[in-house]
C-alpha cells in the first residue's frame, strides 16, 4: 500500500497518522471483502459504480480505464475538464477520478463544477496529483474534492477505495453494529495526501 496521510476536509480537524489509515482501511476492507471478493468485485444482479476519468495524459487516462473496467465498474472517460463534465452530465457518476494538473480547466475546477450538480452523497471525488501540501489540500477541500492521492497511485489503494465506496453504497439499511463502528471511526468525506516533504507547488 502506498504510505499517505489523511486528515478532516474541515479546516478545524487535527490529521490523523498514516498508521491510523491504513487500520481503517483495514476494518473497512475486511467487512466489505465477503461482498467484493469476486472476480470482477461487482454480485450479479447489482449495478456496477459508474467512474468518470478526467486525465490529461491519454495514457494515463486509458490506463485507469483499463483498471477500472477490470474491477467490474463502468467507466467513461475524457482528456481535459470541458470535455469530463459534459461526459458527466450524460453519465452521472458515482466516482470521479481527475487529475489536478490540466491546462484550461484544471482538478480543482472541474470538481467544483461537478459538485453544482453533484453533491457529496452522489458522487465521490478523487483527485491525483504530482506533489500536495497544505495549500493543496485545502484548496481541493474547498473545491468539493473528498480524496487526493499522490502520483503514482498503487493501484490495490484505488481498487480498494471503489471496493469500500461500493459497499457503502449499495449497503443495506439495516448494517451490523461492526460496519456501523468502522464507518464512525472512518468518514466518508475524508481529504487523504500522500506527500514525501512538506511545501511545494500548490494544485
Amino acid at each position: 500500500m502506498a504510505a499517505f496521510w489523511m486528515c478532516e476536509l474541515a479546516p478545524t480537524e487535527v490529521a490523523s497518522s498514516a498508521a491510523s489509515l491504513r487500520n481503517q482501511l483495514a476494518c473497512r476492507q475486511a467487512l466489505t471483502h465477503d461482498r467484493a471478493s469476486r472476480v470482477g468485485r461487482i454480485s450479479a444482479g447489482r449495478r456496477a459504480l459508474r467512474v468518470l476519468v478526467v486525465d490529461d495524459e491519454q495514457h494515463t487516462a486509458d490506463g485507469l480505464v483499463g483498471l477500472v473496467s477490470r474491477w467490474g465498474h463502468a467507466a467513461r472517460w475524457a482528456y481535459d475538464g470541458a470535455t469530463g463534465l459534459k461526459v458527466a452530465a450524460a453519465q452521472h457518476p458515482d466516482v470521479a477520478l481527475l487529475d489536478l494538473e490540466m491546462p484550461f480547466m484544471d482538478g480543482c475546477e472541474v470538481a467544483r463544477q461537478l459538485r453544482l450538480d453533484f453533491p457529496r452523497t452522489e458522487c465521490f471525488i478523487i483527485a491525483f496529483t504530482a506533489w500536495a501540501d497544505e495549500r493543496c489540500r485545502q484548496q481541493c477541500s474547498a473545491a468539493g474534492i473528498d480524496l487526493v492521492l499522490v502520483k503514482p497511485v498503487d493501484p490495490p489503494v484505488l481498487e480498494t477505495l471503489l471496493m469500500l465506496e461500493f459497499a457503502r453504497a449499495t449497503r443495506p439499511r439495516t448494517a451490523s453494529n461492526q460496519e456501523r463502528d468502522c464507518t464512525v471511526k472512518t468518514p466518508r468525506s475524508r481529504l487523504a495526501v500522500k506527500s514525501a516533504a512538506k511545501g511545494g507547488a500548490s494544485c
